[in-house]
């Protein structure tokens, strides 16, 4: 468990019996965390991952989702500035979603 992905982020995550469907859970330190990451910085932003015992692949693809979204400066900053969860929720959804890839049109 646990992962710093460096630029002042945190993803731990684990694989748990017991539960099944993924939950991710999010926290933001405006004055940071030192958690001895390898660039240096202080960690300000936390993913828990949490995924089914069974769900290695899921793991990984949500891990890969996260890491390459928060690598970007704008959405820490606006991560960063944003005022409330409603906007915290917004920023990450949006972030996400235009980080997927399109679909190609099914043939009819």
């Amino acid at each position: 468990m646990g992962t710093g992905v460096e630029k002042g982020v945190a993803v731990p995550h684990v694989r748990l019996k017991g539960i099944d469907t993924p939950a991710v859970a999010f926290g933001r330190s405006k004055l940071g965390i030192d958690r001895d990451a390898r660039d240096g910085l202080s960690t300000h932003f936390v993913f828990l991952i949490l995924t089914p015992e069974h769900e290695e692949v899921l793991q990984v693809q949500i891990l890969g989702a996260i890491a390459h979204v928060m690598m970007t400066a704008e959405v820490r900053t606006r991560l960063m500035n944003a005022q409330h969860e409603g906007e915290v929720f917004e920023i990450l959804n949006q972030a996400l979603t235009l980080d997927r890839p399109e679909r190609a049109p099914q043939a009819a």
